[in-house]
């Protein structure tokens, strides 16, 4: 399956954002019922450290989702240990 890579969007500051992490392959993002109770946990200490607003998220079986407001900051501080 070829895939084409998302463009980056405009980041602006105060913005609203619906992000979606998925795994490499539509791999399952979380394994077990551990993983879905830890996903909370993992969210709040990002959160806190990107100072980025989270407005409602779900966690599906091989994705999740996040609607956030966001400062200046990258959301990429986010984001990346959600996926790992």
């Amino acid at each position: 399956m070829c895939q084409i890579p998302r463009m980056s969007c405009s980041h602006i500051a105060g913005g609203c954002y619906h992000l979606v992490g998925r795994e490499l392959e539509r791999h399952h993002t979380v394994g077990d019922d551990a993983d879905k109770l830890d996903f909370p946990r993992t969210l709040g200490v990002n959160l806190v450290q990107s100072q980025i607003h989270c407005l409602a998220w779900a966690v599906i079986s091989n994705h999740n989702r996040m609607l956030v407001r966001a400062d200046a900051q990258s959301m990429n501080e986010l984001m990346v240990p959600l996926t790992i």
